[in-house]
Parts: structure tokens; C-alpha cells; sequence
């Protein structure tokens, strides 16, 4: 968020004085409620409220009777939004990827069904218009995961990428092959049947890596509603449907 312009003048027909400022965020937007203050020299308040942030521009007005001094703008004053939390003490989750500029979206080259259906995800990823590195299998290198989060769509039978981040995914933990899947030891083997998980990247602290597998195109039928879901740390599908959630921290062994 930033003030991107603030005006001080009288109204020719009240006679009042206004304050008025306009506020700018970037992209994602967040709808979201904003207090702001406005404090003369001394530190005394002259006005305060609330802003409601609908868009990427807002803007407030207040008037009195009299001009306003020189103040000082500040939007969340007592720092309830804008406390940032490092990457690393945050749980992995999908979101923690694709809010991350940059980070890379990695989909499958193969002809088979179920890269038919991971594809089109990709396009929808694409549609959504954030800032992310959208590539195939084939073009992923070790680079982008050294240096970004990774979304990697489609289980180690079906996307290339699993070659290089592979060894990063706790076996322990998470496996998959052509037509089920396992985590924590319980093994998931109905063809209507998906995963959506999210580790932290043990060699790089604050990236993570994000894995949606399904085990048929069944599975993966209700793909763009994954996003719903961005919070958790893993969630199981049934048909597209969520059936189980955790939003606990998954260790990267």
C-alpha cells in the first residue's frame, strides 16, 4: 500500500477545508478494512477512521472549518495488517507459492490424460494473471529451484520435474505413482482420488514446494477450485471434493 496523493484546500461553496488522500496497493488486491490517522507536528490527532479497501485505489476526505496544518499521513497506525511474517516461520501452503513473484509453475509435456487435464490447470493459472514463471517440464532446470518456490503439477510418473525435486519431498512422507498415492503412511488408491501438498524447500529456507497429483482425469476434474484451498498445508480430494485438511507444518525430514 502506498499514499500516492494528498490535497489540503478549501470548498469555494461550504467554505470548509478538506483533507483528502489516495491510496494505492498492488496487486493481489486485498478487500480488507484500513485504519489511518492524521497527526499534527506535536503528535496530536486531527482525524482517524477507517478506509475500505474494495480495489487497487481507495481514498478518504475529511473536512473541518479551518485549514489543516502540516500532518502526517499513516495508514495502520497501530500495525494490526501490516506486520510481515518471514516466509520461513510461516506454514507451507499453495498460496505461500503463488504469491510469490517469480516463483515457478511447472506442468507436464506428456500426451496422456492426465497431463491433458494438469495443462489446462496451467492455463488457468496462467488467466489469473499473477506474476509467476508458467513452464514445462522440459524446461525446468536446477536453477529455479534453487532459486524459487515451485508449483509442480501432476505426481513423479507423470511430471519430469520430480527428476530435480524429487529428492527435496520427504519419501516418508509423500509418494505417488501412476494411479495412487501415499502420505503418512496411508496409501490412497481410488481413481477419484487427489492430493494438494506443500513442503518447505529444506536447502532453501522461506521456498517452498507445492504438488497436486491426481490419480485419473476423474480426479483432477475439479482442478480450478484447488485455489479455494490455498491456506492449508495439504488437503485430500475425493471427485474434486475436499475430504481432509491441515493447515500443521509438514517436516522436511
Amino acid at each position: 500500500f502506498w499514499i500516492e496523493s494528498a490535497k489540503n484546500e478549501q470548498d469555494a461553496a461550504t467554505g470548509e477545508w478538506k483533507l483528502a488522500a489516495d491510496f494505492r496497493q498492488t496487486q493481489p488486491c486485498w478487500i480488507l478494512k484500513l485504519a489511518f490517522s492524521l497527526k499534527c507536528k506535536d503528535g496530536g490527532v486531527l482525524a482517524e477512521g477507517l478506509l475500505q479497501m474494495n480495489d487497487r485505489a481507495s481514498s478518504f476526505l475529511v473536512t473541518g472549518p479551518k485549514p489543516y496544518p502540516t500532518c502526517t499521513v499513516r495508514l495502520d497506525p497501530e500495525w494490526h495488517i501490516f506486520r510481515r511474517v518471514p516466509p520461513v516461520a510461516q506454514e507451507p501452503c499453495l498460496n505461500m507459492v503463488l504469491n510469490e513473484p517469480g516463483a515457478v509453475v511447472v506442468y507436464p509435456t506428456g500426451t496422456d490424460e492426465i497431463s491433458t487435464e494438469l495443462i489446462k490447470l496451467a492455463g488457468v493459472i496462467q488467466a489469473g494473471g499473477r506474476n509467476l514463471n508458467i513452464v514445462p517440464d522440459t524446461e525446468f532446470n536446477r536453477q529455479m529451484l534453487q532459486e524459487q518456490s515451485v508449483f509442480i503439477l501432476g505426481g513423479s510418473a507423470t511430471n519430469r520435474a520430480w527428476e530435480l525435486a524429487g529428492d527435496l519431498i520427504p519419501p516418508e512422507t509423500f509418494t505417488t505413482n501412476q494411479k495412487s498415492f501415499s502420505f503418512k503412511r496411508r496409501v490412497m488408491m481410488a481413481p477419484e482420488d487427489s492430493i494438494l501438498v506443500t513442503f518447505a524447500n529444506g536447502e532453501r529456507p522461506g521456498r517452498f514446494i507445492s504438488v497436486y497429483h491426481g490419480n485419473s482425469p476423474a480426479a483432477l476434474a475439479r482442478s480450478r477450485y484447488i485455489f479455494f484451498y490455498g491456506w492449508d498445508s495439504y488437503l485430500f480430494f475425493s471427485g474434486g471434493r475436499m475430504t481432509g485438511r491441515s493447515s500443521s507444518p509438514i517436516s522436511t525430514g
